[in-house]
């Protein structure tokens, strides 16, 4: 029986706690981001895979929208790597570093293959034209 307010719990200063809850709440954010970003995703790779409505201004505007929210979940990211190197939590922020460069990759090569079906589709509407 602690004869003080002594305890076997390692005592967790406040400014800890604080960084905790702010991880968790980025975290939480960056989830919803990514899930953001992967909707937008599908819906513009489903909007190249079809070809015979293809619709250029859908596509244009889908790659605008991942653009943007691409920016967004990048943002929480660089705020979650930035508490993590206040927190000395090296592991954490190298592994947030890599799923940020993974989830930008991702969104590159979607904008890019939603550009290339766009040039491929007005490059067939030139030729049906020359026809």
């Amino acid at each position: 029986m602690p004869l003080t307010n002594e305890t076997d719990e390692p005592s967790v200063s406040k400014n800890d706690l604080e960084l905790e809850e702010t991880v968790l709440a980025l975290k939480r954010e960056k989830r919803a981001r990514k899930t953001n970003v992967t909707k937008i995703r599908h819906n513009l790779e489903k909007l190249c895979a079809q070809k015979s409505k293809l619709n250029r201004g859908e596509i244009e505007a889908e790659i605008e929208a991942l653009w943007d929210a691409l920016e967004t979940g990048l943002s929480v990211m660089d705020e979650l790597c930035s508490t993590y190197i206040k927190s000395n939590q090296a592991e954490a922020k190298e592994a947030i570093l890599k799923e940020q460069e993974n989830f930008e990759s991702d969104g590159h090569q979607t904008v890019e293959k939603a550009q290339q079906v766009i040039k491929e589709y007005l490059s067939s509407i030139s030729e049906q034209g020359q026809k």
